[in-house]
């Protein structure tokens, strides 16, 4: 069996048009491959960016304190029903105790209480998808404990 790809000239002239067909329908798959993947992360619908604006409105109230306290409960009802799951869960920071997944409004008090005990000052949201009810977030972060002074040796 000869290979498809070659460098040197084909022994028959019809070898020449089977490669292209080859290349031409490994292209094809390859698109489609990528437009199923953005199809099945998106929810099939590009305008419905509801959970990810409730989403960008929660990582606004976490910046601005609304998630500790006695009012915690009020604001977290702004944005979420009492059967949220949020998965505050970390490859990056496996022996940190708040990095876990958090159940109802109690577990969003309980994520920002414990967001309260660090600093991000290089935080960025680097990557945001959502399809399905499913809203997910990639961030970068040095963290730095406020009660230690400890700080990561590098980004997470």
């Amino acid at each position: 069996m000869e290979p498809l790809l070659t460098s040197e000239s084909p022994e028959s002239p019809g070898s020449r048009p089977k490669q292209r067909w080859f290349i031409a329908l490994l292209l094809v798959f390859l698109v489609m491959l990528g437009v199923a993947r953005w199809v099945e992360v998106s929810d099939k619908n590009d305008s419905d960016l509801s959970d990810v604006k409730v989403i960008m409105k929660m990582y606004t109230m976490f910046g601005e304190g609304k998630f500790q306290g006695s009012s915690c409960p009020a604001a977290a009802r702004e944005v979420a029903l009492e059967s949220v799951v949020y998965d505050a869960s970390s490859d990056a920071m496996p022996h940190v105790s708040g990095a876990r997944v958090y159940h109802g409004i109690q577990g969003i008090c309980d994520f920002g209480q414990f967001l309260s005990t660090f600093k991000q000052p290089d935080y960025h949201l680097t990557k945001m998808l959502h399809g399905n009810g499913t809203v997910i977030v990639k961030e970068v972060l040095t963290p730095s404990v406020i009660a230690t002074k400890k700080t990561a040796r590098g980004r997470m």
